[in-house]
Parts: C-alpha cells; sequence; structure tokens
C-alpha cells in the first residue's frame, strides 16, 4: 500500500441539496482530515485546499440542486 503516498488521486461524488438547506444562509462543506495536499472543487469550480491532514477545513459552498464534489489529492 506504499504506492498510494506515491500517486496523485481523485475522490469525487455527487450529491444534492434540498430546498430546506437551500433556504439558509450559508452552507458549508466540512473536511475533517484532507490527507496532505489537496484541492477542492464544486461543481468544476475550485473552493478551497490544504496542506496539513491536521486541520480541520471548511469551505463555503451554496451549491443548488444536484452538485459535484472533487478533491484532487497530490502526492507529497
Amino acid at each position: 500500500m506504499q504506492w498510494v503516498g506515491r500517486e496523485d488521486s481523485i475522490f469525487q461524488r455527487t450529491f444534492s441539496v434540498g430546498a430546506e438547506h437551500l433556504a439558509e444562509e450559508q452552507i458549508f462543506l466540512s473536511c475533517d482530515s484532507l490527507d496532505t495536499i489537496a484541492d477542492v472543487f464544486l461543481n468544476g469550480q475550485k473552493i478551497g485546499s490544504s496542506d496539513n491532514m491536521f486541520c480541520r477545513k471548511r469551505f463555503d459552498a451554496k451549491p443548488p440542486g444536484k452538485n459535484e464534489v472533487q478533491v484532487r489529492f497530490t502526492s507529497a
């Protein structure tokens, strides 16, 4: 499993946001531990990055309807 740290990788998921959540003033995407170097995209737009897996990150994200979140991990 040591190859994992030497390769770039992408985590990707789709999700929907309901009307009850869209009524909120702000919506955040919370990440408790993004491994080492990562860029976070929501619907193709970069919304943040991380360079320390021991720091929690919270990104402003108020997406309508069906969405795609993608985290691109870069090999350290």
